[in-house]
């Protein structure tokens, strides 16, 4: 049986597509422009892809080798290209659709080197703000996203810009996205005009009035996206509740809302109301600050009614002014639970237990703050309940409880990914020994390690499981640093696995492990190795090395073995 062109064709742009480094795709046309000259001419040229071009990883050479595949195999692509832009070759401008500068002052310089230019990304700091409307330009049929993040933010300091040039970009109409960090407005005396283009806006650590927030969302109408982390009010700015308001009557379009406020607080009433109005599909709530004016008796014959709201953030709500009302829940006033999709709980999953039977479409659950015996027991309620939707568990305690990895888990029959915060090194062995048969990912954020030497049999579980296609693990205790002569690393561990386990898709051990100094012949033997278990491994697809595991003759060795093998890194 033949495979017809186009068929190879996607197959092809789907093995480009994935990972858009210059440096693999030209390992791909050299590889797969050796088959036959015919194969070139139907085929090769026909395929469509997106290259990246980051210039802070590059020298010249690999563009110019670039130039001429593209030149000698007629390769239609598009190319998304960051930092240097004086790097770039003449040949290459008019392939180029998508560019991110962090200053505007050269933007009119660029406009005749681009010239099918779709996407402008801008991310900038407030440090030399030059005036926006002399040096920026916009241009019809082009995206422009911006970022502003202030100097000193990090430390944060919030930055007070100048008024007018503040007024020059919030009266602009010609952003799509526009995200604002560490800045404290004063109070607009401005009109706002219509911003019909902006679809996702972040207000995140900024001061600002009330009034002014309210006339920046009003005429703001086609938003799909808003996140509002931690904003202060400017002047005495105690409520919330007009701001839900407004946002449940002008920004209809809303898809995916972000409010987090420790200081500014909301009445319950007002929130019920907005939960009940709006027709948000997914929802990230944290306010600290409730306040109840009904009883408990009233509280609870409040029912929220929305079927809209699919992905939900759900946090015990902390009443200020009625504690006789006591933890309150919302799930406990939700009229119909069944198209909630994913939900986050925190110190609540009794309430979770309560309503699992109405959770008949619930795919993902993430769980906070679950260290204590009660919630514990609740938590392996949930897990044992075996909803047939419910594939993925994130878990963000600490571990305090190792036996739910060997002893419960085992006992759910739809299980397919997890994720955790904190685990101990004999928990995920065990896991991984259990082969659950449903069970495909695993992710810990922090692996325990008493002693570094049971990370051999970490090694050997991982080796023999069956069932995992996805491992990751970001960090480890700090005893697994310790020795700065140690004999193992990362490459020999990887080659050790790939030559057993052919189940493994995507590896990733993120662990700061000292790569010993090989002599250039060593070095070359050490590679080849990894290099022949990627290839006699089809399952491979992803292998990810420590962040603090980059010399150069490592990397240089590394790169060119998993562009050989088409291996992403």
């Amino acid at each position: 049986m033949t495979l017809p062109n186009y068929l190879i064709q996607n197959i092809l742009e789907k093995l480009i597509n994935k990972f858009r480094d210059i440096n693999y795709i030209i390992e791909f046309f050299q590889k797969f422009t050796l088959i036959s000259h015919e194969w070139n001419k139907h085929v090769i040229n026909k395929v469509r892809f997106t290259l990246l071009i980051n210039q802070d990883r590059y020298e010249r050479y690999p563009l110019e080798k670039w130039v001429f595949f593209t030149e000698k195999y007629q390769l239609k692509y598009h190319g998304v290209f960051y930092h240097n832009i004086d790097m770039l070759s003449d040949k290459i401008n008019d392939k180029i659709n998508e560019i991110a500068i962090s200053h505007i002052d050269k933007w009119k310089d660029l406009i005749p080197i681009f010239k099918n230019i779709e996407i402008v990304n801008i991310n900038m700091n407030t440090r030399g703000l030059v005036p926006w409307e002399e040096q920026f330009q916009p241009l019809e049929n082009v995206t422009f996203l911006l970022s502003i993040n202030a100097d000193g933010y990090s430390d944060g300091d919030l930055h007070q810009p100048d008024p007018q040039w503040l007024e020059s970009v919030i009266v602009q109409d010609y952003f799509k996205s526009l995200s604002l960090q560490g800045i404290s407005f004063p109070e607009f005396d401005f009109n706002i005009p219509i911003k019909s283009k902006l679809q996702k806006l972040e207000l995140k650590n900024i001061q600002i009035d009330k009034t002014s927030l309210m006339n920046l969302l009003k005429n703001s109408p086609n938003l799909v996206r808003l996140s509002m982390i931690q904003f202060s009010p400017l002047q005495p700015f105690n409520s919330l509740n007009n701001v839900l308001e407004c946002i449940s009557v002008h920004l209809v379009n809303l898809d995916h809302i972000t409010i987090v406020s420790s200081k500014i607080g909301v009445s319950y009433q007002d929130l019920h109301q907005f939960l009940n109005k709006v027709k948000i599909r997914e929802m990230f709530l944290k306010l600290d600050i409730i306040e109840f004016q009904q009883s408990y008796k009233e509280v609870k014959k409040t029912f929220i009614l929305n079927r809209n709201i699919q992905s939900f953030v759900y946090l015990p709500l902390r009443q200020k002014t009625s504690p006789q009302i006591g933890p309150f829940y919302l799930l406990d006033v939700w009229k119909d639970l069944s198209n909630i999709r994913k939900l986050e709980i925190s110190h609540s999953l009794n309430s979770c237990v309560l309503h699992l039977k109405e959770l008949t479409k619930l795919q993902s659950i993430t769980i906070t703050d679950c260290d204590n015996v009660k919630e514990y027991e609740n938590l392996c309620k949930i897990i044992q309940f075996n909803t047939p939707s419910l594939q993925k568990f994130t878990i963000c305690s600490y571990e305090s409880q190792p036996k739910i990895w060997s002893d419960i888990l085992i006992k759910n029959n739809y299980i397919r990914v997890i994720s955790v915060k904190s685990m101990k090194i004999q928990s995920l062995i065990d896991l991984l020994n259990s082969n659950h048969p449903t069970l495909i990912s695993i992710d810990v954020t922090f692996l325990s390690i008493p002693d570094e030497n049971v990370v051999i049999d970490l090694i050997k579980a991982i080796k023999t499981n069956k069932t995992i296609q996805n491992l990751q693990i970001i960090v480890t205790s700090d005893r697994v640093y310790l020795k700065a002569n140690a004999t193992y690393n990362t490459v020999l561990w990887y080659t050790d696995i790939l030559s057993h386990n052919h189940t493994l898709e995507q590896l990733q051990f993120l662990w700061i492990y000292p790569m010993q100094e090989y002599e250039s012949e060593e070095l070359n033997r050490v590679y080849d190795n990894l290099g022949k278990a990627i290839s006699n491994n089809s399952a491979i697809k992803n292998l990810h090395f420590p962040f603090g595991d980059f010399s150069n003759d490592h990397f240089s060795a590394r790169t060119k073995v998993l562009n050989k093998y088409f291996c992403l890194f």
